[in-house]
């Protein structure tokens, strides 16, 4: 058997059912043994699809330090829009979350880091930072879309 073959496959979702390998990052590991909630998986999965999606490189870079002037003859839009939108999207969020909170998004949302590494490098305890990264998350949700400003006026 191959080792693809035993990833430990979970099903999220209502209707029609995904799989996910429960393996693949600390936030799948974590929705597998139900500490994250599905709201907080979600949000925790579009982080690391934006932080994913600035990493990319455009494909218009090399040409330009090539020929000093970008070349586009291509009627389809540039990777590099996608992940000027995606910073865009990471920085709303980082400033809605705060400084308190920004390392643990970056470092175990995007970077992939699991709790016991964050927290070895940080000197904060385990318990300390899984209750850190569910208040991250719930913070992230509003600049995410996932959940709308509760209005206080009446």
């Amino acid at each position: 058997m191959q080792n693809e073959d035993k990833r430990l496959i979970e099903y999220r979702g209502q209707g029609a059912l995904k799989a996910y390998n429960a393996r693949e990052s600390e936030i799948s590991y974590l929705a597998s043994k139900k500490i994250l909630t599905q709201l907080e998986t979600e949000c925790a999965e579009r982080y690391r699809y934006y932080y994913e999606r600035s990493l990319l490189v455009s494909r218009g870079n090399d040409l330009i330090t090539e020929y000093g002037c970008r070349i586009d003859g291509s009627k389809s839009i540039s990777s590099g829009e996608g992940r000027l939108d995606a910073i865009k999207q990471l920085n709303r969020v980082n400033e809605a979350i705060g400084e308190r909170y920004r390392p643990i998004l970056f470092d175990i949302c995007g970077v992939g880091y699991t709790i016991k590494q964050f927290s070895n490098k940080t000197g904060i305890g385990p318990r300390k930072v899984s209750r850190m990264l569910k208040e991250a998350l719930s913070m992230a949700m509003y600049p995410l879309g996932l959940k709308s400003n509760p209005n206080t006026i009446r």
